[in-house]
């Protein structure tokens, strides 16, 4: 989106604002697509859970994998067949397996054997049948080195050790409510190397096989999970899906058997959404402290915290640039408006000199800038939302009020 397009929003909408490329999105869809047009493409909504993007989406034919009752339900209000939603997450309540039992959606994808039972005992109490899959935490020998946000292997929560499969799998074909009808395998996250995504897919791929074979099964679903990588200090090329789809082609064809596979799966959520996002925000003030340029801005950490220096696990500085000005550039720090020195998005990054008024604009902000941020914290105002659309805009959601930290607080007095 051009600089002045994004001025103009700001100054219609007020900052701190996000706004978001709906056709962006939809594009990437159709390019996932197209590259493996046997594919489904889950929507991972924790990246976004905007409920226009997820319209968006499902009127582009994507389905759509929640973690939370509260994802659940604005997946089925943003109209998603129950058919194409799947529900992950090591830590379900009873009360949410109840909903998505309720809700009949595609597969309950269970994270332990005591998961297993509970849904078990659930769907006996409602005398229903339920389809369920099995999230297997995989640790490849092959793999030398894990994603830059692992979701495998030794100290990470998610789903079962493949050798508990012997344990879990004859409990379900034991309890005639139970219905295996999906295996769920995650790597991580902002993997880069296509080839690296490709050798996580060979093995879990070559794992999956050897599970349906040797307990004779008939799986209806495999999700391989996602990870694709967005770079956001624009020091490495985004995940090259074309090259990646080409060797997927090549390993299915080496795995006899997966054929038989009604439905194979990839989710996507960061890679979806990312770069249709832009964050804004406005320079409040500008001061000098111990040799060090800031400027401060209206948002911060509790607005984007993705792109804060909070728990860094990414990268640096992200891409961001003043839209107001062409001003000769300088070398400042960028903070936001909290009391705490976590709120920092950028640190001695070159901009152009700006002051109290101009917008600075960070790219890449459609994925995790809204659903990381603790909005609460020190009681700011949520941001305003809007979504571009064929030309149209679209407020996704409404500007928060100072006035909100009271709401559904009932005091001691």
């Amino acid at each position: 989106m051009e600089d002045k397009r994004l001025w103009e929003l700001a100054k219609k909408y007020g900052t701190p604002l996000y706004t978001f490329d709906a056709d962006l999105i939809k594009k990437t869809y159709t390019m996932m697509k197209k590259e493996l047009k046997d594919f489904e493409i889950f929507f991972s909504v924790k990246a976004n859970p905007s409920l226009a993007i997820c319209q968006v989406l499902k009127e582009s034919g994507s389905s759509i994998e929640v973690a939370s009752e509260g994802e659940l339900r604005l997946a089925l209000g943003a109209g998603f067949d129950p058919d194409n939603i799947i529900f992950s997450g090591p830590g379900k309540l009873k009360t949410e397996i109840e909903f998505a039992l309720d809700n009949k959606i595609a597969a309950l994808i269970a994270e332990s054997f005591e998961e297993v039972q509970l849904i078990n005992e659930i769907a006996k109490e409602k005398n229903s049948k339920v389809n369920i899959g099995i999230r297997i935490n995989p640790s490849y020998e092959s793999v030398q080195k894990n994603p830059v946000i692992s979701m495998m292997g030794r100290g990470t929560q998610f789903g079962v050790d493949k050798n508990e499969l012997d344990s879990i799998i004859p409990y379900i074909k034991e309890h005639p409510y139970l219905n295996l009808m999906c295996f769920h395998i995650y790597s991580g996250s902002q993997i880069f190397d296509f080839s690296v995504a490709a050798t996580y897919f060979s093995e879990a791929t070559k794992l999956v096989t050897n599970i349906i074979q040797q307990y004779k099964l008939e799986i209806e679903l495999l999700d391989f999970g996602g990870g694709f990588g967005i770079s956001y200090d624009g020091k490495k090329q985004d995940f090259d899906f074309h090259s990646f789809a080409l060797e997927v082609k090549k390993i299915l064809e080496s795995r006899p058997g997966l054929e038989k596979v009604k439905r194979i799966a990839f989710e996507s959520g960061r890679f979806l959404t990312a770069k249709s996002g832009y964050f804004l925000t406005e320079v409040q003030y500008r001061k000098e402290i111990n040799g060090t340029t800031f400027l401060i801005t209206d948002a911060g950490m509790n607005q984007n915290a993705l792109a804060t220096f909070r728990e860094k696990r990414i990268r640096s500085n992200f891409m961001m640039h003043i839209i107001t000005n062409d001003n000769p550039e300088e070398i400042v720090s960028v903070a936001g408006p909290l009391c705490t020195p976590d709120d920092v998005l950028g640190r001695n990054i070159l901009l152009n000199r700006a002051d109290r008024g101009d917008i600075l604009c960070i790219p890449n902000s459609g994925a995790y800038g809204t659903s990381f941020s603790p909005f609460e914290f020190l009681g700011h105002p949520r941001p305003c939302e809007v979504v571009i659309r064929e030309g149209k805009e679209f407020i996704s959601r409404k500007r928060g009020d100072f006035s909100d930290i009271l709401n559904q607080q009932l005091g001691a007095l």
